[in-house]
């Protein structure tokens, strides 16, 4: 399976800053066929980072 490390780089980078200005905790996933799968979840209390 090929992976497009810039590709993720660039997912995660995004993922970083929407969670820098968002109450919500935000988890990728890969697929076993490459896909991303982007899921946001309300954060119950913001930790202290």
């Amino acid at each position: 399976m090929k992976i497009n490390y810039l590709n993720y780089i660039k997912i995660i980078t995004l993922i970083r800053l929407f969670q820098n200005y968002s109450n919500n905790i935000t988890v990728i996933t890969m697929g076993a066929d490459g896909t991303y799968i982007v899921a946001s979840h309300y954060k119950k209390y913001i930790p202290n980072n």
